[in-house]
């Protein structure tokens, strides 16, 4: 993927079944989210507990989400 534009990752396809514990880590390898956001669309699970998608658009980040259940879903795996 291109570091020079903003990059939409879509994580949770509906049709591969998250099971809990799945795992799926993020990194900004380029070091450019800070003006090339990073979006990780939900498709219909929810980010922390909310129903949006999250945006990265700090330089160098780099997280792991974890698959817990449908009424949470993905949450930071460290803090």
């Amino acid at each position: 993927i291109s570091p020079l534009k903003t990059i939409t990752n879509l994580l949770l396809l509906d049709d591969i079944g998250w099971c809990p514990a799945d795992e799926v880590s993020i990194i900004d390898y380029a070091g450019t989210a800070d003006t090339n956001n990073i979006t990780i669309n939900r498709n219909s699970h929810k980010i922390q507990g909310d129903a949006s998608n999250l945006t990265i658009s700090t330089e160098r980040a780099g997280f792991t989400l974890v698959y817990v259940d449908a009424t949470q879903g993905w949450l930071l795996k460290d803090k």
